[in-house]
């Protein structure tokens, strides 16, 4: 399962591209 800091790197890595936030809230919903 994913941790809170994978998340807070997605999020970082991401910035405000659709991917990256996408990938924040796949994280979210898998942890």
């Amino acid at each position: 399962m994913p941790h809170k800091s994978d998340v807070q790197v997605a999020l970082i890595s991401g910035g405000t591209s659709g991917i990256g936030f996408a990938t924040a809230k796949l994280l979210l919903k898998e942890g």
